[in-house]
């Protein structure tokens, strides 16, 4: 590659000999593959971490769509699960490396809070089931009973005259 781009009296810089790398080894249709999976790319079941690595290798195919600091945030944050996505759109963050360090802890903090679910998990009841209900006592002790003679035998009753 060196010795083609001193024939063509191109200057042997790094980025020169990239390009002229690129262009002999690296088809059009991989790029424009690798453009459109840019374009596409979703958090989907991927951590915040390996969405960035991928989002920060993909990036590179797509420079005329995500070539400022904004273009990068929108797509990154359009991207990622809503989950993580709404709690961070109220942040209107406009730094790239504020909104992956913001979107890394928010996923900390929900695994944080899941694990911690699943181990003091909440009683359930079954839907349509009632509580078990244990009879009623009277204040003696026996069992409750909402009659006429169960009033008068009680001892407030007999005094007032009831």
């Amino acid at each position: 590659m060196k010795q083609s781009l001193r024939d063509s009296g191109t200057e042997t810089t790094s980025r020169n000999f990239l390009v002229a790398f690129d262009e002999k080894y690296f088809l059009y249709s991989i790029k424009e593959r690798k453009e459109v999976q840019s374009i596409e790319l979703q958090q989907g079941g991927m951590t915040v971490e390996q969405y960035t690595a991928k989002f920060a290798k993909l990036s590179k195919y797509a420079p005329h769509i995500i070539n400022t600091e904004a273009q990068k945030v929108a797509k990154f944050e359009m991207g990622r699960r809503p989950d993580i996505r709404g709690r961070v759109l109220s942040a209107n963050l406009k730094s790239y490396a504020l909104l992956v360090d913001l979107s890394l802890k928010i996923e900390r903090d929900y695994k944080y809070h899941r694990s911690r679910k699943e181990m003091n998990p909440m009683p359930s009841r079954k839907f349509g089931k009632k509580p078990k209900q244990f009879p009623r006592r009277d204040v003696r002790g026996g069992p409750y009973q909402h009659n006429q003679r169960a009033q008068k035998d009680f001892p407030g009753n007999r005094e007032n005259g009831r």
